[in-house]
């Protein structure tokens, strides 16, 4: 049996938690997963695919940081082997990475019109057990690790198609990698790079699907429930849990008894429910469960039913908390469809944005059905409303809101909520802030001291304030000796190349100059997120 796990160019939220054959979960044996990675990379007689310009080094060190990232994740007990082969064709019994396998997108398996990659997953439909998998990045469109104008980050893409290889589906938390709307649209200056780090949701569900062995250190906790409406179990309701801090920490979706279960850890939580009808729908799950309810977004108390914000659902670690249930009542549903940022006069919509730490920006959403005073709310987070929120007459469907970011706010995805009389419509995840860097100088990196010019793979020192999320070191794998253009959720922009990084902190950057670079004095700039970036340093270029 075969399951088609796929990327979308602009489509979609698909919903989240393992994929299921029947009643059993799609998954590796014993969580082993051993896979070859084609060491041909380009297309032999086309421009499309992985861009010329780059190496097949830099490609398999995206690979290989993906592989790491889901195989070290402390949160499950999941080991994968890759080895490297000449073979670039998918074949029934391989496991194979090939970015240049036409076959799925010739034959319409793939959609190459929509679809940046696609995973063909074969398993046992009796018992779930996989036996191969195969992951086929288009290659009529254009693909790049090192972010190469015009082009789809092939490391954010390779990330999330990893997870559909250990049996993943979608998630319907916009700021998860296994949302289907983590790469959109090809990487431009200012444009979305990505950030190639799981989240919590990835990491819960993965624990989820493969449990991690008993060890000393303390256990996350569960939350089980039943949804019900009218006395019938209700499917299709996407159920998430939200920290103290606002973050969304794991989600799922009801199946056809209505009952969900969410792993997270010690501490307590809001648990909210939304319906798949917007921004997630049901419709576009790769595991598709019964169709989707409409219902207004609700919260839970510890005896369920529908709760004030202020009421939590304790947990302490290793323990079950069951009968969180709550009968959905039936009142007017309103719906947020995109969020987004209104600049110049225009609305920029997408699944999420980025905010820096520190700065101001003004907040859009769009709104079904477009009546009443719009008021809308980050829960819990280091955005703060500035105002209240308004809709222009000429676009009454488009709601505003003017926020601040305070500048030691926490980092990390916050829930928006759009509240309507007496309904609320939540995007989970959708708001992620991410630091605001601020670049104070460059030195050679060997000798500490400032050059009045810098020279292709030298070693460069970036020195500044908020670089970073977080610290973070590279490693050259096996086979290659290149290094990531992205660390610590951060880049590093010189001229129109995103350089090799070698180890970021907050407060510094160890970067190589990028080779191809063309002008004796190009820009340098640090971004995190999307489109968040320092002030642009002039540097200097020798042959």
């Amino acid at each position: 049996m075969r399951i088609l796990a796929a990327l979308a160019v602009v489509c979609c939220v698909y919903a989240g938690a393992p994929m299921r054959s029947g009643a059993n979960l799609v998954k590796w044996k014993e969580g082993r997963l051993s896979i070859q990675v084609s060491r041909t990379v380009h297309m032999a007689e086309s421009e499309t695919g992985v861009d010329r310009r780059e190496s097949a080094a830099s490609v398999h060190t995206a690979v290989m940081e993906a592989v790491h990232a889901w195989s070290h994740t402390a949160k499950a007990g999941v080991s994968i082997e890759v080895q490297f082969t000449d073979d670039a064709k998918l074949e029934p019994g391989r496991s194979l990475i090939t970015f240049t396998d036409t076959a799925p997108f010739d034959d319409g398996l793939c959609d190459k019109n929509t679809f940046l990659a696609c995973t063909i997953l074969r398993f046992a439909e009796d018992t779930g057990e996989l036996d191969s998998v195969g992951i086929a990045f288009n290659p009529y469109l254009r693909h790049s690790s090192i972010g190469l104008k015009g082009t789809h980050d092939l490391g954010l893409v390779i990330l999330h198609e990893i997870g559909h290889a250990l049996g993943l589906d979608h998630s319907p938390l916009q700021d998860a990698v296994m949302s289907a709307y983590v790469e959109l649209a090809t990487v431009e200056p200012g444009g979305d790079f990505g950030v190639r780090e799981l989240s919590s949701d990835d990491m819960m569900s993965l624990a989820m699907l493969y449990p991690p062995a008993p060890s000393e250190e303390a256990q996350p906790g569960r939350i089980r429930g039943t949804v019900r409406r009218n006395g019938e179990a209700l499917a299709g309701a996407h159920v998430f849990a939200i920290n103290r801090h606002g973050h969304p920490v794991h989600s799922a979706v009801t199946m056809d008894e209505g009952v969900f279960e969410l792993l997270v850890p010690a501490g307590e939580y809001h648990i909210l429910a939304e319906p798949l009808d917007g921004p997630a729908l049901v419709a576009q799950m790769a595991s598709p469960p019964p169709r989707a309810p409409k219902f207004p977004t609700l919260m839970w108390n510890t005896a369920g039913g529908h709760a004030t914000d202020g009421m939590t659902v304790a947990v302490e670690a290793g323990q079950s908390r069951e009968a969180i249930d709550f009968t959905v009542p039936d009142t007017r549903l309103v719906n947020v469809d995109t969020i987004g940022m209104v600049e110049s006069g225009r609305y920029l919509g997408g699944p999420r944005v980025f905010m820096g730490r520190g700065r101001q920006y003004m907040l859009g959403l769009t709104r079904t059905p477009a009546e009443g005073p719009p008021s809308v709310r980050i829960p819990s987070s280091p955005v703060e409303n500035d105002g209240q929120a308004n809709s222009p007459s000429s676009a009454p469907q488009l709601v505003r809101q003017r926020v601040k970011v305070n500048a030691d706010g926490r980092l990390g995805a916050y829930v928006v909520k759009y509240l309507a009389e007496q309904s609320v419509s939540v995007m989970a995840g959708s708001l992620r802030v991410v630091p605001s860097p601020a670049v104070e100088g460059v030195r050679d990196s060997s000798t500490g001291a400032e050059a009045s010019a810098y020279k292709a793979n030298q070693l460069i020192s970036i020195s500044g304030a908020d670089l970073a999320a977080r610290t973070s070191a590279s490693t050259p794998w096996q086979e290659t000796a290149a290094r990531p253009t992205q660390l610590g959720g951060a880049s590093v922009r010189i001229g129109d190349r995103w350089a090799p990084l070698f180890a970021v902190t907050p407060h510094e950057i160890v970067a190589a100059v990028p080779e191809g670079l063309e002008g004796a004095t190009v820009t340098l700039r640090v971004v995190t997120g999307a489109g968040v970036e320092s002030q642009p340093l002039a540097l200097r270029l020798v042959q």
